[in-house]
């Protein structure tokens, strides 16, 4: 018989016999749960009648620090607000619950935090009807406020003291949506149907938020704001109003009555104005720039420096009345304006205009007095470059295919050299007394001299 299998088992046997085993005897005594209930992981306090009754007008106040949640909707009688906040420190859950002010009457709110408090958290719910404001922490500093649909408030969906913090929430129907003093921190916003969609003092932060419809601005901030990744559409004054030093970048404006306006050295980078009734982007301040933005089928300007030292850099105007416009003392570095009912580029003084592409404008770059029009390529345009003023450098140009003149020149103090011309409608150059310039050569038929000359200017 065989025996293999008899010999493995006693093998096996031997080994577990031999392997140290733990206390198989359980404690004396009931067996009890290791387990936390939720209220010893976050003791949680049900508001109602009993742990936060009514104070001061409000029909629920909490007075303790903790963590609160609702049980159900809150539909506040004449007189009163709905829920007071009077301690530091306070989580309030909605819990997807309502708390409604459709009776509660004038100069009431939906959830209210005293100034002397600080450290509050509201989430996760509703707030609607409120004569006075739905959220009211106008002296209630360091609130954080996430996930909350606000609606249909007197005055301010959600109005915030300091060092707010305001996290995916929606505003709608109000006098104005979403209002912030200081440092405030607002992302994932949407906000619709406004008198004012988004106003906040300095220093805020303002990311991923849409806003729409709203009659007068959209977003409209104090100084040092960074406005990154925003949306305004169908505003009925400016998409986006930023101070002084703010950095707007990354967003979309269409449908204003204008895009986006900056204040004294602002950053606007990566934006798109479009369908815009007045101007697309307004630099309105000194020393502002604006980089890699795309103004399109605006009323009047695409793109506007309208101050002074002010720069416009890889930029894009297409499809406006004028592409882009300067004030004074600016820059025009690397754009494209092209198909604008007027002018291209129109710098009105003492501002440089380099490596540009105009084309199929009515003027390809207009220029006033003091301004350097260099290396640039003009095509297809009504006019190729008019130059109004005096004391211009119009240097390395090429203009062709204009249907009226290629490059005029009027004032005096102009110079002009070594541009190239070719296939005007009318005069390939224009040019009035005391203004400097090199040989205008027409090639082929230009004796080799001439045309070899370092400043000649080019017919080809």
């Amino acid at each position: 018989m065989p025996t293999r299998p008899f010999v493995a088992l006693a093998a096996i046997a031997i080994i577990a016999s031999g392997a140290p085993a733990g206390d198989t005897t359980p404690p004396p005594g009931p067996v009890a749960s290791t387990m936390k209930t939720l209220d010893e992981t976050e003791p949680r306090v049900a508001v109602n009648a009993t742990n936060t009754p009514s104070f001061g007008g409000s029909l629920y106040a909490i007075d303790t620090p903790g963590s609160y949640y609702l049980t159900g909707n809150i539909d506040a009688p004449a007189g009163f607000s709905g829920v007071f906040i009077g301690a530091s420190n306070v989580t309030l859950d909605l819990m997807g619950f309502t708390i409604d002010g459709t009776n509660a009457g004038a100069g009431e709110s939906g959830v209210q935090g005293d100034g002397s408090v600080s450290a509050i958290v509201v989430r996760n719910g509703h707030v609607t009807n409120w004569s006075n404001m739905c959220l009211n922490f106008e002296e209630t500093p360091d609130v954080r406020i996430e996930r909350v649909h606000a609606s249909d408030a007197g005055a301010y969906g959600i109005f915030c003291s300091d060092d707010a913090a305001i996290i995916d929430c929606t505003i709608r129907d109000s006098a104005t949506g979403l209002l912030t003093a200081t440092r405030a921190t607002i992302t994932g916003a949407a906000v619709t149907g406004c008198t004012n969609g988004i106003e906040t003092g300095d220093d805020a932060s303002i990311s991923r938020c849409a806003v729409a419809a709203c009659a007068l601005d959209g977003i409209d901030t104090a100084d040092r704001a960074r406005i990154d990744r925003c949306s305004v559409s169908g505003c009925g004054d400016k998409g986006i109003r930023a101070g002084d030093e703010a950095h707007v970048i990354d967003c979309q404006t269409s449908g204003n009555q204008d895009g986006i306006l900056v204040q004294d050295n602002a950053h606007i980078a990566g934006c798109n104005a479009s369908a815009n009734a007045g101007v697309g982007i307004n630099a309105m301040g000194t020393g502002s720039t604006v980089e890699r933005c795309t103004a399109s089928t605006n009323g009047t300007v695409g793109i506007y420096l309208s101050s002074f030292q002010c720069a416009a850099r890889d930029c894009t105007a297409r499809g406006n009345q004028t592409g882009i416009s300067t004030g004074v003392d600016c820059q025009v570095i690397r754009c494209s304006a092209t198909q604008n009912s007027g002018s291209g580029i129109k710098p009105t003084g003492d501002t440089l205009v380099d490596g540009c592409v105009a084309s199929d404008n009515q003027i390809g770059i207009d220029a006033g007095g003091g301004c350097r029009i260099v290396n640039n390529a003009c095509n297809d345009n009504g006019a190729g470059i008019y130059v109004s003023g005096g004391g211009c450098n119009v240097e390395a140009n090429t203009v062709s295919d204009s249907t009226g003149v290629g490059i005029e020149i009027n004032g005096a103090g102009s110079v002009i050299l070594r541009n190239r011309v070719h296939a005007s409608g009318a005069d390939d150059y224009l040019i009035f007394l005391n203004n400097p310039f090199g040989p205008v050569v027409d090639f082929p038929g230009a004796s080799t001299a001439s045309f070899d000359h370092p400043m000649a200017n080019i017919i080809y």
